[in-house]
């Protein structure tokens, strides 16, 4: 194969009938891999595509091309104990925990039904912004404690982040 002709318009990721999967892609003379760049979605249909553009070295298509193949993750299971499989925000809430948005509680729940605090918002943000925590921050209130669970962070620099931030 001419590893030139080897793209992310001609070999490529995406979900069935859906849109492209962000994806690393490398080839050489013999092999291409394609690495999603961000985790699939747990049972999830995806189809992989070689297109008529990938030729070998003199310059002929791929027999068959184009050629797809589909797969299928694997069922999720859920990084909290009181959020099952079937709860109507799992898909966001395994999400957000894989990206290290939220990380529930020390005894291993997640408290769905729970109102937000000021403090686990502050947090959340703060991942989610990617905004960056020295430990340095000095926290603004003194109603926020200084540390709680096993965060060193949380609360207090969290919050001052936020604050710093305008938040």
């Amino acid at each position: 194969v001419d590893k030139a002709t080897i793209t992310p318009d001609s070999f490529f990721i995406q979900k069935v009938g859906g849109e492209r999967v962000d994806a690393l892609l490398t080839a050489n003379e013999r092999a291409a891999t394609l690495a999603p760049k961000d985790e699939l979605e747990p049972e999830t249909t995806y189809q992989v595509t070689l297109t008529a553009d990938v030729k070998n070295p003199k310059g002929l298509s791929v027999t068959g091309a184009p050629i797809t193949w589909t797969f299928k993750t694997k069922k999720a299971s859920s990084p909290f104990s009181d959020v099952s499989t079937t709860h109507p925000y799992f898909t966001a809430i395994y999400k957000l925990s894989k990206h290290g948005v939220i990380g529930g509680f020390t005894d291993g729940t997640f408290r769905a039904g729970s109102a937000v605090m000021r403090q686990q918002y502050a947090k959340m943000l703060v991942k989610a912004l990617g905004l960056t925590v020295t430990g340095a921050e000095v926290c603004p209130f003194g109603d926020v404690e200084d540390q709680s669970g096993t965060d060193p962070f949380y609360p207090s620099k969290y919050v001052a982040v936020c604050a710093a931030a305008g938040i």
